[in-house]
């Protein structure tokens, strides 16, 4: 609380202004008596101590009808911050999270045909099929460009930033003998 001399006081209405302009009305006894506000900085005074207010009082809120420019301005701030919030959470759900699951069911696919392939007793045939269409492509490979790679490439074009990510997820997948 600031200095207790800022405060108005109105003791024939026994009504007190506070700082941030809320109004609060403080009823007693009708035997009690209230005196005007100590002059005295009010850090570690209680609000009774404050106003030498004797006896039960109530403390009332006025209406919120009349608010500050700045109480205004922060709920304004603050419905705005929740408008943000939840069009993120909508962002994150509609694009982010839906997108993650289409990219863990590529990768998933793109795993079980690495698997397949190398089952596979022409997988030497269709890996050369795979380095030709890519080099039509113009997506290079080198003659030690893994098998799975090819097939990542093939799926995911020229973009090697990608590629190599999702081989290097795959490989340890295939290392690990996991089912896709």
């Amino acid at each position: 609380m600031a200095n207790t001399a800022e405060k108005e006081v109105d003791l024939q209405g026994k009504a007190i202004t506070l700082p941030i302009g809320e109004k609060v009305t403080v009823s007693t006894e009708s035997s009690q008596k209230v005196k005007g506000a100590k002059k005295t900085a009010a850090n570690n005074n209680t609000f009774d101590q404050l106003f030498e207010i004797k006896g039960t009082t109530t403390v009332i809120s006025a209406p919120t009808g009349r608010r500050t420019e700045r109480e205004k301005e922060v709920e304004e701030t603050m419905k705005n911050c929740d408008l943000l919030a939840e069009k993120h959470r909508k962002y994150n759900a509609d694009y982010i999270v839906r997108g993650n699951e289409a990219l863990y069911e590529v990768l998933t696919d793109i795993y079980k045909m690495a698997v397949q392939l190398d089952k596979s007793d022409y997988k030497h045939e269709i890996h050369a099929k795979l380095r030709t269409i890519l080099k039509e492509r113009d997506i290079k490979t080198q003659m030690n460009t893994p098998e799975l790679t090819l097939i990542i490439k093939y799926v995911v074009g020229g973009d090697r930033k990608r590629a190599t990510n999702y081989s290097r997820v795959l490989k340890i997948a295939l290392m690990e003998g996991l089912p896709p």
